[in-house]
């Protein structure tokens, strides 16, 4: 659920060959984030490690714990800390 980055970022993943087993919703509504998570066993929240990555806690993963999702997210700091605490 959500948008890419941008273009190249859709296209790399588009080719790869677990592609066919992505179900991409893309953007949504706030409405159906909540009906497809509520049917969720697991939350991924994998980011490359950019200064602006490493600084923030990204929404996703506030959604997932919310609802009550295990949760596999990048090794970063700030992640880690409001994991722990």
């Amino acid at each position: 659920i959500g948008p890419f980055l941008d273009g190249h970022s859709a296209r790399k993943a588009k080719e790869h060959k677990i592609w066919m087993k992505v179900r991409y919703l893309g953007k949504q509504m706030r409405k159906v984030v909540v009906s497809e998570l509520e049917k969720s066993d697991l939350g991924i929240s994998l980011l490359h490690p950019t200064r602006q990555y490493q600084k923030a806690l990204p929404v996703k993963l506030a959604e997932y714990a919310m609802s009550g999702l295990a949760i596999i997210s990048s090794d970063f700091d700030i992640i880690k800390y409001k994991a722990e605490h």
